[in-house]
Order: structure tokens, then C-alpha cells, then sequence
């Protein structure tokens, strides 16, 4: 083959080539970009009067098996959920919710002090919890809510045995105005003060007998 017969092709390969290369990068740019949120519970007004000087330790909440993951959650019909790749929490929903009920609580007043899992030191009382809610119910196009629903176990660790003396479940709507991820994790930090403000009420009541 001549030199000039062998130029004449590789013209043609390298455009090929190039043409390869360019619908690569342009498949890859194609992919949404992933995005992170967390969540805040805002408490409002003052802290209350402590009853004696209880220590609350707040140990790890559990989360249900299918919400326990990073990736929120849809629910699409009756028995339909989806899992979103592209929208996730920045740290594990356990991690996050179980930090915002220790900053809460902790801001309550009700207790001498508020430990977190990791404390190794001596309290009083153990607060544990189970998630077994939250999505983002979008069964109804027209009427999109964060859903969250939670059940609350207060521990008296001073007796031989220790003993539940409080128990009480919660659950959580909060309607929005479009199915957004930002505004999902706006009204799933709504649910969470909401439960917050109920569950530190009730105990409240509990330690005040």
C-alpha cells in the first residue's frame, strides 16, 4: 500500500475516533448530578424547668430495613416504593435523626445533661427509638407529603432492673407544595420538629411525676 493510500485512511479513523471519544464525554455529562441534603429540627422558645438532675443518654435510633439507607424513599402506590440514586441524605437518616433528637433534648431543659451513644458516662435515663416511616408519599400527584413515623422509648437505668416508663408513637404529614427534593427534605425537617415538640411535651409529663 502506498504511503499516500495509507494517509487517505487514517484521515478517516481519526475522525472516527474522535467522534467516539466525543459521544463518550457527552453520555458521561449526560448523567444527572447527585445531590446531598440534611435535615434540621428548629426548636423555638425557652428551655423548661429540669425536674431533679436526670442524665439522658440518646442511643442510635433504628430505622426500618427499607428506609435505613442514604437514598430517599417514594412511595408510588398502595404497596410501590422507589429508591432515588441522584437525592440522598449526606450521612445516614440513623446518624442524622438520632443527633437531632440529642440537640433537641438537649436544648429542652429537661435533663441535667444529654449524651450521645458514644458516652461512656453514667446516666440516668436512655431514650431509644425506631423509624419505621419515612418518604415521600407521591401516590397523589395533586397532594405530595413527607411522611415520618417513630416510636420512642424512655429507660430508667437507676433501678436493678432497668424499666420502660415511657412509650408513646408518632407519626407525621406534612404536605408539599411540589415534589422537589429540597422542599422533601424541608417538610421531613417539619415532621421531625413536630415529633420533637410532642415527644419533649410527653416527657415532660413523664419525668414530672
Amino acid at each position: 500500500m502506498s504511503s499516500r493510500a495509507a494517509s487517505g485512511l487514517l484521515l478517516p479513523l481519526a475522525i472516527l475516533f474522535a467522534a467516539v471519544l466525543a459521544d463518550g464525554c457527552s453520555l458521561r455529562k449526560a448523567y444527572p448530578a447527585k445531590h446531598t441534603f440534611l435535615l434540621e429540627a428548629r426548636r423555638a422558645g425557652d428551655s423548661r424547668a429540669s425536674t431533679g438532675s436526670p442524665v439522658l443518654q440518646v442511643r442510635n435510633l433504628r430505622l426500618a430495613a427499607p428506609f435505613d439507607g442514604k437514598g430517599f424513599v417514594y412511595r408510588t402506590t398502595g404497596l410501590g416504593y422507589q429508591s432515588d440514586f441522584y437525592n440522598e441524605f449526606l450521612v445516614t437518616p440513623r446518624t442524622l435523626l438520632t443527633e437531632q433528637v440529642r440537640q433537641w433534648l438537649g436544648a429542652s431543659g429537661l435533663f441535667q445533661c444529654v449524651l450521645d451513644p458514644s458516652s461512656k458516662a453514667e446516666q440516668t435515663h436512655s431514650l431509644e427509638g425506631n423509624v419505621s416511616a419515612l418518604y415521600g408519599d407521591f401516590r397523589d400527584d395533586a397532594a405530595p407529603k413527607a411522611v415520618l413515623e417513630a416510636e420512642f422509648f424512655l429507660i430508667n437505668e437507676q433501678t436493678t432492673s432497668p424499666q420502660i416508663v415511657f412509650h408513646q408513637s408518632y407519626r407525621q404529614q406534612v404536605a408539599l407544595r411540589n415534589r422537589a427534593p429540597e422542599t422533601l427534605a424541608e417538610g421531613w425537617s417539619k415532621a421531625v420538629e413536630k415529633t420533637l415538640t410532642e415527644l419533649e411535651a410527653d416527657l415532660a409529663k413523664t419525668l414530672a411525676r
